[in-house]
């Protein structure tokens, strides 16, 4: 088995010496463990008084920032299996905004693996998460599955003031407040596998590796048709082919009914706009797709509906479960600034370090610290786009 890691937050959380478990009582669900990575006294454990709000009843800032990563994994845990607990390495820091414009999280696998005992596809790479659930044993027990950060500061004065994450679990935030739920819903599922390890700026794979998500995204009319089989500059091209790039899998072609729109010869889009957003581009659905999707790279407005990101997941290897309650519905985003969802993937970053075989008679390696495979940040506001940094004000929907 091949891995590599990222140093990031794992330290913070095993310091924290924090976590909560999060078990569904389901036979085929799986258990997400939320690990406070924060501080006595900041960000998950800020003692600030809170006032109930849309089912959170928490009485402090951070039990009430708890416990809206606690209905994400426990919704998302409902709908996965896996006999290995998932570890989510959480928590809340000042992360770069200015009055007009903020990083509102951040996201990724901790590590990824190829390799690795009952793998589906050799010589692929798959997030840690998945990894474990396919093996059924923990690949890499010193590192959590997954990495994520959020905003402390959003909504004080000089970070885009006057905007706060809403905490209630309702789906009704007010005017100018950010779902902090849907956020947290859609930086999961990166963590989980939606996204690419490839570097579309060149083409080149991982290492010279796919990864499950390559796998199943394909350019309508080219040929070889499979990104996974492209040379590196057609990959470059595929990913500004708009609106050629689309999702192969069955699960999701299967659950495309639901759209009116975003289809191109029946399957679903991906975003893949003329000129490449580093973090945005690939990893998300398209735009184009109606109803608006919780995995598109735009924020429009409180979602808890999981089904095609579900489907997706399914598709890269997750085992299939099946939605145990309708989502509920949400209401329209009202006119006005929009947020979008950027998945940075800073290949150059990941250092690798490859080890002995292990008894099992699979490859292991990780980064010797520093590294990262993280999904990006959300961000409000006007700012440059940056890999791994501030985002672009989003532009207009495509129709």
């Amino acid at each position: 088995m091949i891995s590599t890691r990222s140093s990031g937050l794992a330290a913070a959380a095993l310091l924290a010496g924090a976590a909560l478990l999060l078990a569904v009582g389901q036979a085929r669900a799986a258990t997400l463990v939320i690990d406070n990575a924060d501080a006595a006294g900041q960000g998950l454990n800020d003692p600030t008084p809170f006032s109930p709000v849309g089912g959170n009843t928490a009485a402090t800032l951070g039990a009430a920032r708890l416990a809206v990563f606690q209905q994400a994994a426990v919704m998302w845990g409902a709908q996965l299996h896996s006999s290995v607990p998932i570890h989510v390495s959480a928590g809340m820091v000042a992360l770069p905004c200015t009055a007009s414009s903020a990083v509102l999280a951040s996201t990724g696998a901790a590590s990824i693996h190829r390799d690795f005992p009952a793998a589906p596809v050799a010589a692929t790479w798959y997030p840690q998460a998945l990894a474990n659930a396919l093996s059924g044993s923990d690949l890499d027990p010193t590192s959590p599955d997954m990495e994520t950060q959020f905003n402390s500061t959003l909504g004080a004065s000089g970070c885009l003031t006057g905007t706060p994450f809403y905490l209630g679990l309702d789906a009704k935030p007010g005017p100018g407040q950010i779902d902090m739920l849907t956020v947290v819903l859609h930086e999961l599922a990166h963590g989980l596998g939606f996204q690419s390890y490839a570097d579309f700026t060149t083409g080149a794979t991982l290492l010279g590796f796919s990864d499950a998500f390559l796998l199943d995204m394909q350019e309508f009319g080219s040929s070889p048709a499979a990104l996974s089989a492209m040379t590196d500059q057609e990959r470059v091209s595929a990913a500004v082919s708009d609106p050629d790039l689309y999702w192969s899998g069955a699960a999701v072609q299967e659950g495309a009914s639901v759209l009116s729109a975003g289809l191109i010869s029946g399957h679903v889009r991906l975003y893949a706009p003329a000129t490449f957003a580093a973090g945005s581009s690939v990893s998300h659905y398209s735009t184009a797709l109606t109803p608006n999707e919780l995995l598109e790279p735009f924020y429009t407005g409180p979602n808890r509906n999981l089904t095609l990101t579900l489907d997706l997941l399914h598709d890269i290897g997750w085992p299939s479960t099946t939605i145990t309650a309708p989502p509920p519905s949400v209401p329209a985003l009202p006119a006005g600034a929009r947020v979008l969802l950027v998945l940075g993937l800073t290949v150059a970053s990941v250092r690798f370090v490859i080890k002995r075989p292990r008894p099992s008679g699979g490859r292991a390696g990780r980064s010797p610290g520093g590294g990262h495979v993280r999904d990006g940040q959300l961000a409000l506001g006007r700012a440059r786009s940056r890999r791994g940094d501030r985002l672009t004000e989003a532009p207009p929907r495509r129709p």
